[in-house]
């Protein structure tokens, strides 16, 4: 009897010591609140919006009928814009047109749609944050040089958009995130409004940098509060010491004798769950779900299955674009089949318009014709549970604008023989692009028109993929959905002189944009050789860019010679195809050795990876002290 009172005293104070470890360990947990993503994003939605809002208005202030109308009045300016598609607005877009005299007011010619109110109608240097009426809003105008009275006015285009955000105010919401985006005297709530005015909330201001002009931007965060622990400290405390006693003194359930006799054991006994309910959400690792999980523990500790657009479960939100939102899913089949893939939504709101959604599919149509590895495979696509999707493969790692923004912030250049292994793979993907043939044996003459560091990734096993050919054009019948009249889409930074000025292309436009990522990544630089460029600098002397050899010091003179000659404005001066540009960057690799591969570029993406991790509560940049 004696022992068996000693040895509950010894159990209860282990009782104890674990139920004192168990509380100092959630006490001690350093709950972190990543802030950076939240930015990252809304800097990618402004980023893409000022992109294109900017090829938009430079589109209109080219076109020759423009050039015509703005020495007139407006009644002529509605007769001479009416049947030019470039200048029917779209969704959340006003357009319009006015003169600048050189002595007197600006006049107003055209609106539209009619009855909106007009964008800022005084020249800016690029595209402009404001936020309006509730909404976040980007205007840019360019100036016009009239046909006639060109001594007397000058004309003046613009336009602007709403940028939308409600999709990433549902995000945040359901993160149990408020959030408020201001600019200038402006603001703009989002996710849970509630959340921005208690008391004791901790702040996270996020510095938006949009590449626009204007005023600054910030993102403030209001994370969820961290969950009260107290009661899970109590119970489980209570659970493990009532677990101890009871096992000392064999008072267990029969199923746990018959454990310790050899049976099966439970995969939750009453202290393992007491571990589990004294341990925070954010700190619990994840649960495998079956048969031996009982159905009577908490629904917390068993997790919930992702939405289902089809056969695919999604897992988690991976990134946004123009049209569609990229979720990591899982793709499930016969016999347990299980893969991770890649899964591209259209936005609902773009799914009732027939026009985006041949737009969307027509993505994979063309990128299901490219079969290389060094070009992301589409895997399916179609409509299921009201949702248009495309399937690719995922590639776990990153894009190079992450991995050179990385790099620049941590002050290390990316090695040599990476940028030329890389760099080489893009040229090889893009020749096999460009010399596709359809099913009849003609040739797509397929022209990616988005090259550019955000369209290629790179996976941790080494691999070089591009990606997003969404906005991909060829000249072949096959081609369901063509680029309207008016209209150039790329992102201008990219965009080969001929592309931007509306002019026909060919594979040697997305060779330009080759040479302006070999540029980035040698640099570190951004690069943006936007035609303005030549309005300002002249032609003379393109691309107007500094000397590799002013960011380092182990650049070959033949390497910037290939890259410059990649960026020549006349596509004739650049060189005949990909094929040819890759041979060139060969000999490169090869006169100055090692050669890298993709284990090379492997063990480089899992080095800067690292580089990029979560920072933890304790060390965000700024929290600011609830204000009163």
């Amino acid at each position: 009897m004696a022992a068996r009172s000693t040895s509950r005293i010894i159990v209860t104070i282990a009782s104890l010591g674990a139920l004192a470890a168990v509380t100092t360990a959630v006490w001690l947990s350093d709950r972190t609140f990543d802030a950076a993503p939240w930015g990252r994003l809304l800097e990618g939605r402004l980023r893409e919006g000022s992109a294109a809002l900017h090829a938009r208005v430079a589109t209109l202030a080219e076109l020759p009928t423009l050039a015509a109308a703005v020495s007139t009045d407006p009644r002529t300016v509605r007769d001479l814009t009416q049947d030019e598609l470039a200048f029917r607005p779209r969704r959340g877009e006003v357009v319009a047109v006015g003169q600048l005299p050189k002595s007197g007011t600006p006049v107003v010619l055209l609106v539209l749609p009619e009855g909106a109110e007009p964008p800022i109608m005084t020249q800016t240097a690029g595209p402009v944050t404001a936020i309006s009426s509730g909404a976040l809003l980007l205007s840019e105008a360019i100036q016009v040089v009239p046909r006639e009275r060109a001594d007397e006015l000058q004309g003046i285009v613009a336009a602007s958009e709403e940028i939308e955000l409600e999709d990433l105010s549902r995000r945040m919401a359901a993160d149990g995130i408020g959030a408020r985006l201001t600019i200038a005297e402006g603001r703009l709530d989002l996710g849970i409004r509630g959340r921005i005015t208690e008391g004791g909330t901790p702040r996270f201001m996020v510095p938006v940098d949009s590449k626009t002009t204007g005023p600054g931007i910030l993102l403030t965060l209001f994370p969820p509060p961290a969950p009260d622990t107290a009661p899970f400290w109590i119970a489980g405390g209570l659970l493990v010491a009532v677990a101890a006693l009871f096992s000392a003194s064999g008072r267990l359930r029969p199923e746990a004798r018959n454990a310790r006799a050899g049976a099966t054991p439970e995969v939750w006994t009453p202290a393992a769950a007491a571990v589990a309910l004294a341990t925070p959400l954010a700190h619990r690792p994840p649960v495998a779900v079956g048969a031996a999980t009982p159905t009577s523990l908490p629904k917390v500790l068993i997790g919930a299955t992702g939405r289902k657009i089809g056969r695919y479960e999604i897992l988690q939100h991976i990134g946004t674009g123009g049209m569609a939102d990229v979720y990591l899913a899982h793709a499930t089949g016969e016999a347990g089949f299980t893969k991770k893939i890649a899964l591209k939504v259209l936005e609902r709101s773009f799914a009732r318009q027939p026009e985006l959604v041949n737009h969307f599919l027509d993505e994979a149509r063309l990128a299901s014709m490219l079969d290389h590895p060094n070009i992301v495979q589409i895997i399916d696509l179609g409509h299921a549970d009201d949702e248009y999707f495309i399937a690719m493969e995922f590639i776990d790692g990153a894009d190079l604008a992450r991995l050179i923004e990385i790099s620049a912030r941590a002050g290390r250049r990316i090695p040599l023989p990476v940028v030329l292994a890389i760099v080489r793979k893009v040229c090889d993907g893009l020749h096999a692009a460009h010399t596709t043939r359809a099913g009849d044996g003609a040739l797509l003459g397929l022209v990616h028109r988005d090259m550019k560091c955000g369209n290629v990734f790179v996976a941790r096993n080494g691999v070089v993929k591009i990606g997003d050919f969404g906005i991909a054009m060829t000249n072949h019948a096959s081609r369901v959905t063509r680029t309207q009249i008016g209209l150039v889409k790329g992102t201008p930074g990219y965009m080969a002189p001929e592309h931007r000025l509306g002019q026909p292309i060919d594979g040697r436009a997305d060779m330009y944009g080759v040479g302006a990522i070999a540029y980035e990544l040698l640099s570190g630089t951004s690069v943006n050789l936007d035609v303005t460029m030549l309005a300002q600098r002249g032609r003379e002397g393109w691309p107007h860019l500094a000397s590799l050899s002013r960011f380092r010091d182990d650049v070959p003179a033949q390497l910037e010679a290939i890259i410059f000659r990649a960026l020549s404005y006349d596509a004739d001066q650049r060189f005949a195809d990909c094929a040819a540009m890759e041979a060139a960057l060969d000999e490169v690799a090869r006169s100055h050795p090692p050669v890298a591969g993709d284990k090379t570029i492997a063990q480089w993406i899992e080095t800067a990876l690292t580089l990029d991790s979560p920072v933890p509560l304790q060390q965000q940049a700024k929290v600011l002290a609830p204000r009163t």
